[in-house]
């Protein structure tokens, strides 16, 4: 599977990227992270993020391939038998008693997109990486001034 991007990102970049992270081939496979790539290089543009673009694709990256791996590990499911994800947050309270335990997102926008994203430590880095190029958000799908080639970003 190939990307059309004027720089191609590999599997194995990405992987020595994060280190043992994601260096198992079996729990991580080849195609799947060749598959996140794509995706992500649908939502990340060179344009918008130059010298922190590999930063953030790969962040992007390990965002969709972490909630794929979530999915495949879920044990829970839903009322049509498929696995669901687990509930995720940081957690708000925690009670001893009777034990109670709260889970609240990270507020980053009211945008469905950021909650989205917030949902991992590597899409908090991409959220952060994208607030840092920009002043707001980057969903508008319109071509940026001086530069029609680029289309909008995530």
């Amino acid at each position: 599977m190939t990307c059309n991007n004027p720089w191609q990102p590999s599997s194995g970049d990405f992987r020595r990227y994060f280190g043992s992270t994601f260096a198992s081939e079996e729990e991580y496979p080849e195609l799947e992270i060749q598959s996140c790539l794509c995706d992500a290089m649908l939502e990340c543009r060179p344009c918008v993020f130059r010298g922190y673009y590999r930063r953030a694709l790969y962040h992007l990256t390990a965002h969709f391939l972490t909630l794929w791996r979530e999915r495949q590990n879920s044990t829970e499911l839903d009322s049509t038998g498929s696995a669901a994800s687990a509930s995720k947050g940081v957690i708000s309270s925690v009670s001893v008693g009777d034990l109670s335990l709260t889970m609240e997102m990270p507020e980053y926008s009211s945008s469905s997109d950021d909650k989205f994203l917030a949902s991992t430590i590597f899409g908090q880095e991409f959220i952060r990486l994208r607030n840092k190029m920009s002043r707001g958000s980057l969903l508008a799908r319109v071509p940026l001034v001086g530069n029609p080639g680029c289309g909008g970003c995530l």
